[in-house]
């Protein structure tokens, strides 16, 4: 009977759209779920699914949204109401959204289990004020990143483990060929390349500002990694003005000897067609000031979850979830060379590569910039940058350059 059929397909229908209206949803922003180079996309759709499957009443969103426009997004969104639940946030926009105001607490949420079961590093860098604001989803340090050829063809059979060997290596490098660079180091106008300057700015003492947040940038050890700077450009021993991503790609087509990545490093340059045996990790070459192994930032992806999230035991319960399943992380970690925040993780031997032992011995060498305490470490780095330009471009004095940055600094901080 027709009406008897369309009956049952209406009830069917209601049935499924009441069932759909009864979940619990929860929305799930990442720049991880954009990157369709990074090999994490499908383990993002395939961690949603599982947790779907064992939790039938919720209902997961992932959203992709790109690495640069996440924290503007995000700041937009909390002001006007509607944020995602969860987002995966840069260690470093941590303080700017605390102080927005727009975060979640997530103490209240957290075991003592899951917090003594984390690395201790990468929990306390989600705390700010004396709560903690972001759970670590990947604990990642920036390492020295190698293409094993070109070291090879150069006379060199490991890579640099001082300033001095890697100023050689840089040379012997660039010498291979006009379009082949020995360093390709960060150096847009972005906060980014700021971030991974300072690498170069501790190996000669060097910070922007103190631990009190009085402006230093001016000063001998600052002017020193700026004067390394200037000699790198001037020698070509590095592509000027470039972008993270411009580099990544100039090191697919094999035309840069070394570049600063963190372990998300493995997907991306499979996805640019580069094999895992023609590149290698190794510790930041040290110097004199830091001793055998250089700084880094810590580059963490953490996760963060909403003040307006309207079920948030449910939300951490997946944050949660995508930080600790094992199934989860081992195949994310395949995927993308990420790895888990879970220490009895590691005792799968699919955890027993180099790329894994590398970098815990580089988070032995990983320190916060002092400037990212400020709500305007963004536009303090930008003045930064604006000197380094100036420097490479127009052949500005270091010291001067870095006096006039200075002056704009102590403006900049004294009108906040």
């Amino acid at each position: 009977n027709k009406k008897i059929v369309i009956l049952l397909i209406a009830v069917f229908l209601l049935f499924e759209v009441s069932s759909s209206l009864a979940k619990v949803k929860i929305s799930f922003y990442s720049w991880m779920a954009a990157e369709m180079t990074s090999g994490g996309v499908g383990v993002l759709q395939d961690a949603e699914k599982k947790f779907e499957r064992l939790n039938p009443g919720v209902d997961v969103d992932v959203v992709p949204l790109p690495y640069e426009e996440t924290q503007d997004q995000l700041t937009l969104m909390t002001a006007a109401g509607n944020p995602p639940d969860i987002t995966t946030i840069d260690v470093v926009w941590l303080a700017p959204l605390v102080y927005m105001g727009g975060l979640e607490p997530l103490d209240k949420y957290m075991t003592p289990e899951l917090k003594n079961g984390m690395i201790p590093a990468a929990y306390n860098d989600g705390l700010l004020k004396g709560k903690l604001y972001a759970l670590c989803w990947n604990p990642n340090p920036n390492y020295l990143v190698y293409n094993k050829d070109l070291l090879k063809k150069a006379g060199m059979e490991k890579p640099a483990t001082n300033m001095r060997e890697l100023e050689q290596q840089m040379a012997a490098i660039s010498a291979l060929g006009p379009d082949i660079y020995g360093f390709a180091i960060q150096s847009g106008m972005d906060p980014l390349s700021a971030d991974y300057f300072h690498t170069w700015l501790w190996a000669f003492g060097g910070e922007i500002v103190d631990e009190e947040g009085n402006v230093i940038v001016d000063q001998k050890g600052a002017v020193d990694a700026v004067k390394w700077f200037k000699k790198v450009m001037d020698n070509g021993w590095s592509p000027k003005g470039q972008y993270i991503r411009e580099i990544r790609i100039l090191f697919s087509q094999r035309k840069a000897g070394f570049m600063l990545e963190g372990p998300w490093i493995a997907g991306i340059l499979r996805g640019l067609g580069m094999k895992d045996e023609e590149w290698g990790v190794a510790t930041i070459p040290g110097s004199p000031v830091v001793g055998e192994i250089g700084y880094c930032q810590p580059s963490h992806h953490m996760l963060v979850m909403s003040k307006q999230c309207k079920n948030k035991d449910w939300a951490w319960k997946f944050m949660e979830f995508i930080i600790s399943d094992p199934e989860t992380t081992q195949t994310y970690f395949l995927n993308t060379g990420l790895t888990p925040v879970i220490k009895d993780l590691y005792v799968d031997e699919v955890y027993a590569v180099p790329l894994v032992q590398v970098a815990f011995e580089q988070m032995k060498a990983m320190k916060k910039p002092n400037v990212w305490s400020s709500p305007r470490y963004a536009e303090a780095e930008r003045f930064f940058m604006v000197a380094l330009q100036k420097v490479m471009l127009e052949g500005a004095d270091p010291q001067k350059a870095l006096s006039e940055c200075a002056q704009n600094l102590k403006v900049l901080f004294g009108a906040y």
